[in-house]
């Protein structure tokens, strides 16, 4: 797989990008509310149980939907990345693994933190914390790097190792400045639109949630410019 740039193929990379975060954490709001019956108070990046579900079990049930989408989509993508499958197949599993954001689990486990680790450490308290910890950064490392690492041995393009760094790196700064800087440190944080109207979620989110869909919709066939490949084969 040959992979080109042009800014039609990139935006629609990056939409997918902003639609797999969002499939993240919209995996932690389902879930809680179907283990908990009543739904959760969320914003971009944070979620909260409802005020009547105090469970345990359903925190941490929760907590690891989040990352099970998040490797679902990435696990799906290795599976598009197999030596059989045809061009425009290999283009959307790269763009599923990469967009997937691997680089920000692989950071959080090194800081300890993350969704694994956290909700881990609820699990092993005390003095096996340290079992958390090391768990925790095993699931990372054995749901992450295969997937990753089909995605850097597909690509042939001759500086395939720069451009797999510039495909784990620039979209997720590029995400957390719109995310986590822009919509949750600005607009959510200033309280715009943040009152719930439906089932505890936020005018703002929903408006969101329906401008990634409809982008997606608008931009999804530019994929196939990501590769000369698929792009001659399409």
């Amino acid at each position: 797989m040959r992979l080109q740039f042009n800014l039609a193929s990139l935006l629609a990379f990056f939409i997918l990008v902003l639609l797999l975060h969002e499939a993240h954490e919209s995996a932690h709001y389902f879930s809680a509310w179907l283990l908990c019956g009543c739904p959760p108070a969320r914003d971009f990046l944070v979620w909260e149980l409802c005020s009547n579900c105090t469970g345990e079990k359903q925190f941490l049930l929760a907590s690891f939907a989040g990352p099970l989408a998040t490797y679902a989509f990435m696990w799906w993508g290795f599976s598009l990345l197999r030596p059989t499958t045809s061009a425009w197949q290999k283009t959307i599993g790269f763009a599923l693994v990469t967009g997937a954001l691997p680089l920000p689990r692989w950071l959080a486990a090194i800081d300890r933190g993350g969704d694994e680790i956290s909700t881990l450490r609820h699990v092993f308290t005390g003095a096996k914390t340290y079992q958390g910890v090391l768990l925790g950064g095993l699931i990372v490392l054995l749901l992450t790097v295969p997937p990753v690492w089909r995605a850097f041995k597909a690509i042939r393009n001759k500086q395939r190792i720069l451009i797999i760094l510039a495909f784990l790196v620039i979209p997720w700064l590029l995400d957390r400045l719109l995310v986590e800087k822009f919509l949750n440190g600005k607009l959510a944080a200033a309280g715009v639109l943040m009152s719930p109207v439906y089932a505890g979620m936020p005018l703002l989110v929903i408006l969101w949630q329906l401008f990634l869909l409809i982008a997606f919709a608008l931009t999804a066939r530019k994929l196939k410019y990501l590769s000369e490949d698929s792009t001659q084969s399409f």
